[in-house]
């Protein structure tokens, strides 16, 4: 790998005079004729690479290497395979590198913005795109595990769909996604764990799957989310769970069984509860610390409101009604597109496709969007 470093810094002395156009390449890698062997001088102004073939750990390396001296932001390896077909810890990280070069230690981050995954990938290290500068994400539906703190430290992913595949949220692993404004959560996950969505201020909905079983501690602390429809699969909200979200609105159903302390805690918007519950849930311990309840109202099914007016912490509810729960409708109908933007691999936002490879998001009447890439 030193020849690789030595000759990469060579490059960038020629890439100073070069006009930066647009370069999309492709590379056909195997273990005999591996991404290393193939950089040339060419590689300098080349943004966006397709690769085919086996990807081995090393050549993330050099993917790295690539971002930092040079131009490259994005690439594709759908075509590849990987080694346990496993993304490995730190592969698209974009942590501090040291690189060996013919001038000394060189140190850099990685940016780059958008990869396609292998359609063959299983499962996805902890920590593989710790840090990482990726904008838009896409795990594809073979992905079956994501280990913890996958992504976390992602200071500029915006917008990801998980694999309908993954049953467990990890630990942490959304961990400080400061800019995170959309995910598409998988149809089979049943269990979203510690932290996994903590400090996500841009988060501002989510659609929680029907197959959810628990929801951890500290799951979505500090969170920009607004409104939360808990499905009736869910048996646990453990604490502090939504603490000093933004929540504002909360639709419990039947099947709950515990909601753990301090779940709903330090909520300042919070206004609106409905429970579509006939008997209130046994509350050992508060749910709503320092949540100004008395200017809320709880909403209950017909023939509850005396048995919840006596509960322990229901009955601190300012307002306490009866509604008929089948009128409330916390999923929008009618759902319609209302506006398209495109994001090449450099983050540039534009109302046209550009060329190359581009992340079309599409923004729908109930909040909700949708990514996929597209090639012009």
């Amino acid at each position: 790998m030193k020849k690789i470093f030595t000759l990469l810094a060579l490059i960038a002395i020629a890439s100073m005079l070069s006009l930066g156009a647009k370069n999309i390449k492709t590379v056909e890698i195997s273990p005999d004729n591996t991404l290393s062997d193939q950089v040339t001088p060419e590689f300098a102004d080349v943004d966006s690479l397709i690769l085919v073939g086996e990807l081995q750990d090393e050549d993330f390396r050099v993917l790295d290497s690539l971002s930092v001296f040079f131009k490259l932001r994005g690439y594709d390896i759908s075509d590849c395979s990987l080694p346990n077909n496993t993304l490995p810890i730190y592969s698209l990280s974009s942590g501090k590198r040291a690189y060996t070069t013919a001038n000394g230690i060189y140190y850099g981050y990685s940016t780059v913005y958008y990869v396609s995954l292998p359609s063959t990938l299983q499962k996805m290290d902890p920590r593989c795109c710790d840090a990482s500068t990726l904008k838009y994400f896409v795990i594809p539906n073979t992905v079956t595990s994501i280990g913890e703190y996958a992504f976390t430290y992602s200071s500029i992913l915006t917008s990801i769909k998980l694999s309908d595949n993954i049953q467990i949220i990890p630990n942490n692993c959304f961990d400080h996604c400061l800019s995170l404004e959309h995910v598409v959560m998988p149809a089979n996950c049943k269990y979203i764990m510690k932290e996994a969505f903590n400090e996500t201020p841009y988060l501002k909905g989510l659609v929680l799957p029907n197959n959810l079983l628990y929801i951890g501690v500290y799951a979505f602390y500090n969170s920009g989310i607004m409104n939360i429809d808990v499905p009736g699969s869910v048996q646990e909200i453990d604490e502090f769970a939504f603490w000093q979200s933004q929540l504002n609105t909360v639709h419990l159903h039947e099947g709950l069984q515990t909601i753990g302390r301090g779940a709903f805690a330090n909520l300042d918007n919070f206004t609106n509860m409905y429970c579509d519950i006939k008997e209130p849930i046994i509350l050992t311990d508060n749910p709503f610390i320092n949540t100004d309840i008395t200017n809320a109202v709880l909403y209950v099914p017909y023939g509850s409101k005396d048995k919840y007016e006596a509960a322990q912490c229901w009955k601190d509810f300012g307002n306490i009604v009866e509604k008929d729960m089948s009128s409330v409708m916390t999923v929008k109908g009618d759902k319609q597109m209302i506006g398209v933007r495109y994001y090449n691999l450099a983050g540039v936002e534009s109302a046209e496709l550009q060329p190359g490879v581009n992340i079309k998001v599409t923004t729908y009447n109930d909040g909700t969007r949708s990514s996929e890439k597209v090639i012009k």
